[in-house]
């Protein structure tokens, strides 16, 4: 053994060289691929998180162990590992160590240089944060949104999702809708003394008892999800974030804006209708037509809602018209772009992973990792398999017909950029699940 392990470490040729039994050089070999494998790629991960070079050394490290694993096959079926074999397995690892030392040094060279553009990029997004804040304040608040050419406001809340400005209301003086959405990134980016004068001023002055049509969807993701978000943060380091107390200011005005939406839910179906009045409720002769997004996408709000408050008609609501409309899925669990709230069948068969649909698989994953309830879960696997077996063409996604699969249309939209993020996410709980694909 001491001769074996000499003539391994200091050969004649004072090179490393390898013992000649085939059966040690296997062991040796598969030993040092994994030892490599495991360390650089948990080290790149961990240390650098750089997407590229880590996708850089798997393919170098798989077809590495490729390479071994064919050794193996060969080596079995001649009984050993010839000369030439392990000569051409010494110049494969002295490849393999070399790549290595390559990557590491890239990655230390590029290290502070990487640490120097996140810090550029960061003030860069600061700078036009408050670029965009700042003005908003000084030219709008407390309207809805900020008109930048002319330096004047909007109140744009009715007209959101409202493509031809139907029954709009004209005594309508906004809710301060861009303060409420940049709740949040001001806690994040640390500015306390901002965000604890915008949570007092909202407390004291915000009423969402205004005669304006707004639609559902909207209303929740804007409005009532920037107010939980912002709750939850202050809530989370209140002493730091608003020194001097926090008396649940935001939480208190998410409670009379989910109450205000309630009402949307009270159809045959359990569907919400797509709008609502926040003084008065649903109009009389309301359009029944929604789109899939549109009232597949209000449980995490309504969800976190409930959670919060402690009330569970929020979250009854939402999982309910969540379920009826998982219910009407076709028989390749496809689902449709719009349908009738009132009468449960679709009007739109044609659909892909864009507008109309998109935050409708978004939401279920995301309802799965906030609250962990293995319905979601279920439901976001067999809709995801759906549209990876009927929309997807090589790289692209086209839509197409709920009921055949047959391709409806061939294009590629903006609002489909969301869907990467979607498949890490599915990828991460299934890994979490220890069923990696």
């Amino acid at each position: 053994m001491e001769q074996t392990r000499r003539q391994w470490w200091v050969g004649d040729d004072r090179q490393p060289s390898f013992p000649h039994s085939p059966h040690i050089q296997l062991c040796l070999f598969h030993h040092m691929t994994n030892i490599i494998y495991s360390m650089y790629i948990h080290r790149f991960q961990e240390q650098y998180n750089n997407l590229m070079m880590m996708m850089m050394m798997k393919i170098i490290l798989a077809g590495w162990r490729g390479c071994v694993n064919s050794e193996t096959e060969s080596s079995r079926a001649m009984g050993g590992l010839s000369s030439s074999s392990s000569s051409c397995c010494r110049h494969r690892l002295l490849l393999l160590l070399s790549s290595l030392c390559w990557l590491m040094s890239i990655m230390s060279m590029s290290n502070a240089l990487l640490a120097e553009e996140k810090e550029s990029l960061r003030e860069d997004v600061r700078r036009m944060f408050y670029h965009a804040y700042d003005n908003y304040m000084l030219h709008a608040f407390p309207h809805d949104e900020l008109k930048p050419l002319s330096q004047t406001f909007t109140d744009s809340l009715g007209e959101l999702g409202n493509l031809k400005l139907e029954h709009l209301t004209y005594t309508y003086d906004g809710s301060a809708l861009t303060l409420i959405e940049s709740l949040s990134s001001l806690a994040i980016m640390g500015n306390n003394t901002e965000f604890k004068k915008a949570v007092l001023w909202l407390g004291e002055n915000l009423s969402f008892d205004k005669d304006v049509r707004v639609n559902v969807f909207e209303c929740n993701i804007r409005l009532l999800g920037g107010l939980i978000s912002a709750h939850l943060l202050a809530k989370e380091s209140p002493s730091s974030i608003m020194s001097g107390g926090y008396a649940d200011q935001l939480l208190l005005l998410a409670e009379d804006l989910g109450q205000r939406l309630l009402p949307a839910f009270n159809t045959p179906t359990g569907i919400p209708y797509a709008w609502i009045n926040l003084k008065h409720g649903v109009r009389v002769n309301e359009t029944t037509e929604t789109s899939t997004s549109g009232c597949g996408s209000l449980i995490l709000e309504m969800g976190a809602l409930t959670r919060l408050t402690g009330d569970p008609r929020f979250e009854v609501a939402a999982l309910n018209a969540l379920r009826r409309l998982w219910s009407m899925r076709s028989s390749l669990d496809l689902m449709g772009t719009t349908l009738d709230v009132a009468t449960g069948q679709w009007i739109e068969h044609s659909s892909g992973i864009g507008a109309g649909v998109d935050s409708f698989y978004e939401y279920l994953v995301k309802a799965y990792i906030l609250f962990g309830s293995e319905e979601y879960w279920q439901m976001f696997h067999r809709a995801y398999l759906a549209t990876q077996q009927h929309f997807r063409h090589g790289p692209w996604y086209h839509e197409a017909d709920m009921r055949t699969g047959r391709a409806t249309h061939w294009q590629f939209t903006s609002l489909q950029a969301f869907w990467p993020a979607v498949q890490v996410s599915q990828l991460n709980c299934e890994c979490n699940n220890n069923s990696c694909l």
